[in-house]
């Protein structure tokens, strides 16, 4: 009868329906859980903000400035060079060291190919957590794999995510090291390690003494501090390339700054001069106290 096989056929069609929003919630099932497992992953391997002090030594860098190191041989030398490769970038305290690889930073980013992975971490003088071995390699390394966590699926997950468990800073640069890819460019970029205590800062040399030992060709490592830390961060692999921050550098640097700065107070009235020649004299005065920082 057709009143049968209108209901055969109606049957027929809720199974397939049924089945479908199974298949449907099953998917949904496993996107969230996989995406659960690499949010603990990124979780395991640090919970620091690395964009925030970037994006605030960024904000302190006025225009034309901090760009000087475009033209150093040093530079050029240690992005061309084929193998791994460290920058060793120096200065006073004062000098503009973190504006300095700050742009460093956003210049890699803009210049980047499409096999550069870029990580940069900028140590926080108030922030003590951030002072850290532990997390300062933790937040490298979540920067460093961020690709192929976000990526990663069945094996490769669970691994990722098993073995991000509970890693010290010893644990977390061999867990690194054993996901490094050798068709990569790595640039892994730290600022201000002048400002951890003694035990972390070795900790973190030893460490860049361990991703050196890799023998990867496409690894580049940028550290900035004050000149006496050189000997105690490069034990072992001498940096090869050298950045200082000299009067030659800054000089004309702290003059845009000065001038920048005094402009703006005059445009806010945070300034208020009779004579607008003044300016010049003030600006001289400030250059000459500052000493090129």
């Amino acid at each position: 009868p057709i009143s049968h096989r209108r209901l055969a056929s109606k049957f027929r069609k809720d199974v397939r329906n049924e089945h479908a929003e199974a298949h449907q919630w099953r998917i949904w099932r496993a996107k969230r859980e996989a995406e659960k497992m690499k949010s603990t992953i990124r979780t395991n391997l640090s919970t620091i903000n690395h964009v925030k002090p970037w994006k605030r030594a960024m904000q302190q860098r006025v225009r034309d400035t901090a760009e000087w190191f475009q033209h150093e041989q040093a530079f050029r030398d240690w992005r061309g060079d084929k193998h791994t490769a460290i920058l060793w970038c120096s200065g006073t305290m004062g000098a503009g060291k973190t504006v300095l690889v700050s742009n460093i930073v956003a210049y890699l980013h803009v210049a980047r190919n499409q096999s550069d992975i870029i990580s940069y971490y900028f140590c926080q003088p108030d922030l003590s957590e951030s002072l850290r071995a532990r997390n300062i390699l933790g937040s490298l390394a979540r920067q460093v794999l961020e690709t192929q966590i976000e990526h990663a699926k069945d094996d490769l997950l669970v691994s990722l995510h098993d073995n991000s468990q509970d890693l010290d800073a010893a644990d977390v640069v061999d867990f690194l090291v054993s996901h490094l890819e050798a068709e990569k460019t790595y640039y892994v970029i730290i600022d201000g390690l002048d400002e951890c205590e003694s035990d972390d800062a070795q900790a973190i040399s030893r460490s860049l003494s361990r991703l050196c030992d890799c023998r990867l060709t496409g690894l580049k490592v940028l550290c900035s501090g004050r000149p006496e830390l050189e000997k105690e961060l490069f034990r072992i692999h001498k940096p090869r390339y050298k950045l200082s921050l000299t009067q030659r550098h800054t000089g004309p640097d702290m003059e845009r700054y000065i001038t920048s700065t005094l402009d703006q107070c005059l445009e806010v009235n945070q300034l208020k001069l009779n004579d607008p020649t003044l300016v010049l004299t003030i600006a001289k005065a400030l250059q000459e106290r500052s000493d090129g920082m």
